[in-house]
């Protein structure tokens, strides 16, 4: 039914530089249903058909429509549905795509084989001029490695300017970063302040609870404090020990389920979805209210969205 099919469009994306390229269909027994109405429908003059045909017409389409996207989308073949949509994201920019990373990834970037690529991938240019013809390369080159090689090369790029400085020894050519990470990272000059401050009140231990790929932690380190980060994520978790080394005191936690009786809590809620900031307190991940009400009784920082 289809001029492409769904694989063949699926590697027409991949080969035109998509990644993550996903495909859905829809109307199965629907299709069925709507070709011999709009024949029907292109027969009769227009207007007589009434109401209540178009009532039956419409509601028609749309009860398949649910049965297709409830029962036959689970057993029959994408192909065998009249609509295919394709989805993905483009390295074929000079910014980062926003490209998810799995544990995986994250592995092959910390081996010596990634630490290769990424010093390869390192050397492209990858500017508007350049990117079609770099991708490329890195595409021969690395195969389906190369997404996560280019997304970590502009990252790292972004936050050489971001994380300046923001302890002694950062450097951001060793650190592994993901879109929405980097995005709300604190920029290096506020979290050295905020990491100076709590230096100052010579805490015995501070816990980051939502410390993602390691920055707030790495800025504490910076000025001698002792640092507990925890974080759901797994990728990020991971991505923190990359960052911050094998000496750095990490777990993996919910942060509304406190792992640390007196520390003082640091907590930088996720407030970006899909690219997009979320304003209301309460909308945070994990929610403010969530947050106040896990550690009540606790000394608590917490940064939030300005109004």
């Amino acid at each position: 039914m289809h001029t492409f099919g769904p694989k063949d469009l699926e590697r027409m994306a991949t080969n035109a530089g998509a990644v993550q390229v996903h495909t859905a269909s829809e109307e199965f027994t629907a299709a069925m249903f709507g070709w011999p109405v709009r024949t029907f429908e292109a027969t009769v003059p227009p207007g007589r058909l009434g109401w209540n045909w178009a009532k039956f017409a419409f509601g028609g389409w749309k009860a398949l429509s649910w049965v297709d996207a409830n029962v036959w989308r689970h057993v029959a073949p994408k192909g065998w549905f009249y609509n295919v949509m394709v989805t993905g994201s483009t390295l074929l920019s000079s910014v980062s795509s926003g490209l998810a990373f799995s544990t995986d990834d994250v592995r092959y970037l910390r081996s010596e084989s990634g630490a290769v690529a990424l010093a390869a991938v390192a050397d492209f240019g990858l500017t508007d001029a350049t990117r079609v013809a770099d991708v490329a390369a890195a595409r021969a080159r690395f195969g389906d490695r190369a997404p996560v090689l280019v997304e970590t090369t502009l990252l790292r790029r972004r936050a050489a300017a971001k994380l300046e400085q923001l302890c002694p020894d950062f450097q951001a050519s060793n650190w592994l970063f993901t879109d929405e990470a980097l995005q709300q990272a604190t920029a290096a000059p506020v979290a050295r302040h905020r990491a100076r401050r709590l230096a100052a009140a010579s805490l015995p231990l501070v816990h980051d609870a939502t410390c993602s790929i390691g920055t707030e932690l790495a800025a504490l380190r910076g000025w001698g404090v002792r640092a507990l980060g925890s974080d759901i994520d797994p990728v990020r978790l991971a991505m923190a020990r990359n960052n911050l080394g094998s000496t750095a005191e990490l777990c993996r936690a919910d942060a509304l389920r406190p792992v640390t009786r007196d520390a003082v809590v640091v907590v930088d809620p996720g407030r970006r979805r899909g690219g997009r900031r979320r304003l209301r307190p309460d909308d945070y991940q994990p929610g403010l209210a969530q947050l106040l009400d896990s550690y009540r009784d606790r000394y608590l920082v917490v940064k939030c969205s300005p109004e």
